[in-house]
């Protein structure tokens, strides 16, 4: 339906005869199409480790469930412990994206000092989508908080304590007036070994 939408929804759409295209063109010589043992390559790579199916769909969607929740709870439990010790922080968690709520989010958000959005899915090149909608609501405030981005969960994935004491540092140098960091991809040492040793790989290191 977008392909639809997008293109001659939108405006004439004429296709160029094969002989002109081919003449305009270079040859097609695709270096990432073929497998070579001498240029071992890695494409694809999303899932961080190993990985399990489920047999059936119930199955299937109560771990979507439990994910959901399993990050939920680990958020809130971060939060308590961040009270705890003394910082002024809250969990907003959205429960419906469409229609997009961004008069109450703007609400929500504006006048903080700062503003983490993790999310569990990724827009490459600008980091977590729903961060870009957050910080869409929240444009044109004068009390507009910077908005920092974290993908996490990506492939089922747990987020850990120390994953989110990262966000929690970046929060505070950020509330105080210090730089944002570019979205950032939270995943611990090792995973960190891991995906070097994939990108040098894939030939990207």
């Amino acid at each position: 339906m977008d392909g639809f939408t997008l293109s001659f929804t939108r405006e004439p759409v004429v296709l160029p005869d094969a002989s002109a295209v081919k003449e305009y063109l270079p040859p097609y010589r695709p270096k990432h199409a073929f497998i070579r043992a001498s240029h071992p390559m890695a494409q694809g790579i999303a899932v961080l480790g190993g990985f399990i199916y489920s047999y059936f769909r119930y199955q299937q969607h109560l771990a979507a469930r439990n994910a959901l929740a399993a990050h939920e709870e680990a958020a809130a439990e971060f939060e308590t412990l961040l009270r705890e010790e003394g910082m002024k922080i809250g969990l907003l968690r959205l429960r419906v994206t469409r229609p997009w709520p961004g008069a109450a989010v703007s609400a929500a958000l504006g006048g903080r000092k700062a503003v983490a959005v993790l999310d569990q899915n990724i827009a490459p090149g600008a980091g977590g989508i729903f961060m870009t909608e957050i910080r869409s609501a929240l444009y044109g405030r004068k009390d507009a908080p910077p908005v920092l981005s974290y993908i996490g969960g990506l492939g089922g994935k747990e987020i850990g304590a120390a994953e989110f004491d990262q966000v929690a540092e970046d929060l505070r140098r950020a509330a105080a007036g210090g730089e944002v960091p570019p979205p950032r991809l939270l995943y611990t040492g090792p995973e960190a070994e891991k995906i070097h040793a994939l990108l040098h790989i894939a030939g990207k290191e």
